[in-house]
């Protein structure tokens, strides 16, 4: 099942619930997708890391442990991400709100797919 939200001015679709966004209809073009898939545990080339985090240019990835899982989020407009084995979904929705989704619009990378710069 795919969840559709509204924030920061962009619709994003997540495979998961997070009950803390705005829904948004699902006929909306999406700015960011979430999909499920696999997520390798390191980067190849990062450069800048630190505890649960690694950074390439145009990617990030955050491993926020066995209840939620590894989020690689790539080039502003996508991300993947590999659920732990004893995912919950609270978990996962804090996970990517506390660290992808702020990484990816910090970085201004969102901004660069879709956007004008504000």
């Amino acid at each position: 099942m795919t969840y559709t939200y509204s924030v920061y001015g962009l619709i994003i679709n997540l495979p998961f619930p997070c009950p803390l966004l705005t829904p948004a209809p699902h006929e909306l073009h999406a700015d960011i997708n979430v999909l499920d898939g696999q997520v390798m545990a390191k980067l190849a080339a990062p450069i800048a890391e630190g505890p649960g985090w690694q950074v390439e240019p145009g990617r990030y990835l955050f491993r926020a442990g066995s209840r939620a899982g590894r989020f690689l989020a790539e080039d502003g407009c996508r991300a993947t991400l590999q659920r732990g084995p004893a995912a919950q979904d609270d978990l996962l929705a804090t996970s990517f709100l506390d660290n992808v989704l702020v990484a990816l619009r910090a970085s201004g990378a969102v901004w660069s797919c879709t956007l004008t710069p504000p």
